[in-house]
């Protein structure tokens, strides 16, 4: 089968300034870092590959940013 979404690394910071914490700290960062700077952790360095004919779903809360998670910029 061959890949047909590949995902590495992927962070989704919720709050003013997850770029730029996550770009100081790279693979270092932690989770009370990020709490440390009023941010809420949503997704914490997800690596993932959808292979063809596989099914892939994206579940979370109402509200939580499943839609615009896919238009933002990953950080």
């Amino acid at each position: 089968m061959a890949t047909i979404i590949e995902c590495h690394n992927v962070w989704k910071l919720f709050g003013f300034g997850g770029e730029s914490l996550l770009q100081q700290h790279g693979s270092s960062l932690t989770l009370q870092s990020i709490a440390d700077a009023n941010l809420i952790c949503g997704v914490n360095n997800v690596s993932f590959d959808v292979e063809e004919g596989e099914n892939f779903v994206i579940m979370g809360l109402s509200g939580s940013g499943k839609s615009c998670s896919l238009l933002d910029t990953a950080y």
